[in-house]
């Protein structure tokens, strides 16, 4: 929580509701830091384009991004790419 924050990100609110996401979470011992949100289809659209530049790269792609404030350096990685060979 002091030095890394972790943003989780649902994009499907109908079926991951609030409570769901609280009981979810709980099994990863949360730490402070660590935010799970979600909202209305069109807000979590909306955000990911703010983000990534891109309201979808799949269903369920995990991306990391990284922000280095002191630089003001955005880095993003998408968990399912593949290898460079």
């Amino acid at each position: 929580g002091k030095d890394i924050a972790l943003l989780s990100i649902s994009k499907d609110p109908r079926i991951d509701t609030p409570e769901k996401i609280k009981r979810w979470s709980h099994s990863f011992e949360p730490q402070n830091g660590w935010k799970i949100v979600t909202g209305e289809p069109l807000e979590i659209e909306n955000l990911l384009q703010l983000l990534i530049g891109s309201k979808t790269k799949g269903e369920h792609s995990p991306v990391i991004i990284i922000i280095r404030e002191s630089k003001n350096v955005w880095e993003i990685f998408y968990g399912l790419e593949a290898a460079e060979s």
